[in-house]
């Protein structure tokens, strides 16, 4: 797999960057933590929230995505579509 670390560079100092990880799998792997929530994005795609690390993850086209950062779920959604819709 791959891990991309996405930041502005006038914004180092906001915080966090976002993290997109991507690999070959067609499956989520195990849960890492048992406050999860199922959660419906883009063109049906089917992913999963955790809070408490400000985590989505989902499958798509032969592979396995996840992005994390401090963001919200909404925001957090709004950039998985967008990943979701150059990759398609």
């Amino acid at each position: 797999g791959v891990t991309f670390h996405l930041r502005q560079l006038d914004m180092d100092a906001a915080g966090v960057p976002l993290v997109l990880h991507v690999e070959p799998g067609s499956a989520l792997p195990q849960p890492s933590s048992a406050a999860q929530a199922r959660v419906t994005f883009g063109d049906r795609i089917v992913g999963r929230w955790t809070p408490g690390r400000s985590q989505l993850e989902w499958t798509e086209a032969g592979g396995y995505r996840s992005l994390q950062g401090e963001l919200g779920l909404r925001a957090m959604i709004s950039i998985a579509e967008a990943i979701a819709g150059a990759e398609g």
